[in-house]
């Protein structure tokens, strides 16, 4: 599945990508494929992470993979301030005015450096939930696993994985039997606001080599799906 060259334009990163992820049915957009607004070095990227996550795990196609923008106003209502999205139909969502190219990624992650540098230095002033969460991007050191593209995408196929009928069943499980929040609280800020998110910065993590940190019951479900 991998991409054996770069695309050198949006169609053909396009092409490719309908080809080898998606299997169609329901869509966001009106679109089960769209780079609509990306750079095709970034659409290269995408394309590249998922061949590599498709060669080692054995996990269903996606239904769609679509850029979306203000102009998409149900998709933007919901997830303007996400890189990406994904629902439980298998859609991944792509915000086309957050991480298009290199410049506005990197941009969105001086911006969420500051707000994580800005929630430390005020954190004797939060009460409540705001503390408890804002003390765990402490602990964690850093509010996501990784920032690239490539993570972004990485994240969004572990909430893809969760919604597999059997794996979502093991997740409720340890979700209700295990401290998963001991485990989130070493994984990065943003793994503290939900399971759902947890399962998928712990995805990212295990893909990106730090077997070592995550949840030895989220290692055996991510190994269990591994290609064989």
């Amino acid at each position: 599945l991998a991409i054996n060259s770069p695309a050198s334009s949006i169609p053909e990163a396009e092409t490719f990508a309908k080809d080898t992820f998606i299997s169609g049915g329901f869509n966001l957009t009106g679109k089960n494929i769209s780079f609509k607004g990306f750079d095709v070095d970034i659409a290269n990227k995408i394309n590249k992470r998922l061949g590599e996550i498709y060669d080692t795990f054995d996990i269903p196609k996606l239904s769609s993979l679509e850029s979306y923008g203000k102009s998409n106003k149900r998709a933007w209502a919901n997830n303007s301030e996400a890189p990406m999205f994904t629902t439980n139909f298998g859609n991944i969502g792509l915000n086309n005015t957050l991480v298009k190219s290199q410049k506005l990624i990197d941009k969105y992650n001086k911006s969420g450096a500051e707000a994580f540098q800005y929630v430390l230095d005020n954190i004797d002033a939060l009460t409540g939930e705001s503390k408890i969460i804002a003390e765990a991007y402490k602990e964690a050191g850093k509010s996501l696993v990784g920032n690239s593209v490539e993570d972004f995408i990485t994240h969004e196929i572990g909430h893809h994985i969760s919604y597999i009928p059997k794996i979502n069943k093991q997740l409720s499980a340890i979700q209700k039997e295990t401290n998963w929040k001991a485990y989130a609280r070493k994984l990065s800020g943003y793994a503290n606001h939900s399971f759902g998110e947890y399962f998928a910065e712990s995805f990212n993590a295990f893909c990106r080599g730090e077997q070592a940190i995550l949840q030895p019951e989220l290692v055996k479900i991510f190994e269990s799906i591994r290609r064989k």
